[in-house]
């Protein structure tokens, strides 16, 4: 579908106006509560750094504060001249570190620093084995913003690290997202490589082969317009799903394709359903990430189904959860952490405590400061959305002017046509008055004739009708109007959509779907698409100006 202009209502900025206060007022309130990192250097300080790096690994997933705190010791331990393999273990901490601070905290501005850094020491000591899973990481947070190509360009890596390396178990995270972005958002050619080097019979059985396989069946399927296929491999590779870490976002992120599979197939029900237990699922395991991500694909489905109320419902709930991360990775603090240290004075940090005075009222000052910025930031979207309100309606004014303009006069010139040029072949196809009767006669068809908004007319139809052959009537238009077929068809049926949903008698009871199928589209997305493209609006956005404009005029 065409990307649709939005703004930010008013009511929207005063929405994200309070949740970002409400985010400084808790940060100020939680700013005393850290770890001892003099008491906790100390219990470790007798340990070599892979000691301490091993252990925090074995706490990730069960004890990630504790894991972080270790992981920032060894990410303060760093010294430019340590040896290679304590840099290794440095370079691991950051990325470990991330990857606690992404998932279990959402704190997405202080994991993508860790990451970037994690990879820079990586390359700079040549510790290629490191980079697959930094890669992913990296790929995951622009995912997570909506970059979908900068995130594929990351998981590509990833793969082919990860192949070189024979690093088998981040390959299989890097394809799974790889498949999973090629779901409706990239080309094909964006995951043939996944797919060839899936295939391989030289990788071993390791965990999330068989569900990868099962998802590359799945999107081959669904390539070939076999969704009912796809869908069901798809629910093979739910089965197939043995990851040791996080196997329920690997599996969100299934039954969310397989949702997106169903609404492709116009089968709302199951959509709903797969959505709505995704959501459940990621509400159960804490990822607001995830629980975002399904609210906005039900709100997709529900619009998908003319259900307006229950489509601004699921989107206000993404937007909540979405506001959400936000104040958390702008001002939130992570737990029992306070992990931005200075690269260069890190022994400082973990020795000292930033007195509670001096911290309240650098708090204070950024919160002072935050909130003046809020306050301009609301004041210039309002203005921009009542900017883009006026730009919009004047748009409208001027569709309403051509479609005065265009209303059809009544002809001379008749429809039927006397074919051309059917004995003698001639140098020049037509003759100039040939090729100016036989273009009268077809705007006559697309001015009169309904059949025009039937699927399957074609210029071959529009030959027949005319009684003339398919070049002729080519010509005749390429030459003459300045446009081909298609295209001439396409204003036709965009202008005459602009009519009905402009015209007080129609617009109570169409829908654009309705619109949509009777002036001849295949599909919504291709109506929507073409109707952006031509009047420079979306289909709602004219709608809506459109039953604004009757109801000023019916109350005038």
């Amino acid at each position: 579908m065409g990307k649709i202009l939005t703004a930010v209502t008013k009511s929207g900025s005063i929405k994200v106006l309070i949740l970002l206060c409400l985010g400084l007022v808790a940060l100020g309130v939680g700013v005393a509560w850290a770890i001892d990192y003099k008491e906790l250097y100390n219990e470790y300080s007798s340990k070599s750094l892979r000691e301490i790096k091993d252990e925090a690994d074995s706490l990730v997933v069960y004890e990630p504060d504790r894991a972080l705190a270790l992981y920032s010791i060894l990410i303060n331990s760093y010294r430019p001249r340590m040896k290679s393999d304590a840099k290794y273990d440095v370079a691991s901490a950051y990325n470990n570190a991330g990857y606690v601070y992404f998932f279990e905290y959402s704190d997405y501005v202080q994991a993508y620093e860790y990451f970037l850094r994690g990879i820079e020491l990586a390359q700079e000591i040549g510790a290629t084995p490191l980079l697959p899973a930094a890669y992913i990481n990296m790929g995951n947070i622009h995912s997570t913003y909506n970059e979908t190509e900068v995130a594929t360009s990351y998981y590509r890596r990833a793969l082919e690290t990860a192949y070189q390396e024979q690093d088998w178990e981040n390959m299989m995270s890097a394809a799974f997202n790889l498949i999973s972005h090629a779901y409706f958002c990239e080309p094909q050619d964006s995951v043939r490589e996944t797919l060839s080097l899936l295939s391989d019979p030289e990788i071993p059985q390791v965990e999330m082969l068989g569900a990868n396989r099962r998802f590359a069946q799945s999107y081959r399927s669904y390539v070939n317009g076999d969704i009912p296929e796809a869908i069901a491999q798809m629910r093979e590779a739910e089965d197939a799903i043995d990851a040791r870490y996080y196997p329920e976002r690997y599996l969100n992120l299934l039954m969310r394709n397989e949702s997106n599979l169903y609404r492709e197939a116009d089968d709302y029900a199951p959509a709903i359903e797969r959505s709505k237990q995704s959501q459940q699922l990621a509400q159960r395991m804490g990822h607001l990430d995830l629980e975002s991500f399904s609210y906005a694909n039900l709100s997709e489905i529900f619009a998908d189904m003319g259900r307006k109320d229950s489509a601004d419902f699921y989107k206000l709930k993404s937007l909540e959860i979405s506001d959400s991360l936000f104040n958390v990775v702008k001002y939130g603090s992570i737990k029992e952490l306070k992990a931005s240290f200075d690269m260069r004075q890190t022994q400082q940090a973990l020795q000292e405590m930033i007195q509670k005075r001096r911290t309240q009222l650098t708090i204070l000052l950024i919160v002072s400061v935050a909130l003046v910025i809020i306050l301009a930031m609301a004041a210039r979207l309002y203005f921009q959305n009542r900017q883009l309100r006026e730009r919009n309606i004047e748009l409208y004014r001027r569709i309403q002017e051509k479609l005065e303009l265009s209303e059809p006069q009544p002809k001379e010139v008749p429809v039927a046509v006397v074919a051309v040029g059917e004995d003698k072949p001639r140098t020049s196809v037509m003759r100039e008055d040939e090729k100016q009767r036989l273009h009268s006669a077809i705007l006559e068809v697309f001015e009169t004739n309904p059949e025009i908004y039937t699927q399957d007319f074609n210029i071959d139809r529009l030959a027949a009708i005319l009684e003339s052959k398919n070049r002729y009537v080519s010509e005749a238009i390429n030459d003459l109007s300045g446009k081909n077929f298609n295209t001439l068809l396409a204003e036709r049926r965009i202008q005459e959509a602009c009519r009905r949903m402009s015209d007080p008698a129609l617009s109570a009871r169409l829908t654009i779907e309705a619109v949509a199928q009777d002036l001849g589209f295949k599909s919504r997305s291709n109506f929507a698409t073409l109707f952006k493209k031509l009047t420079g609006l979306t289909p709602r956005e004219y709608q809506k100006i459109a039953t604004s404009q009757i109801k000023a005029q019916e109350e005038a």
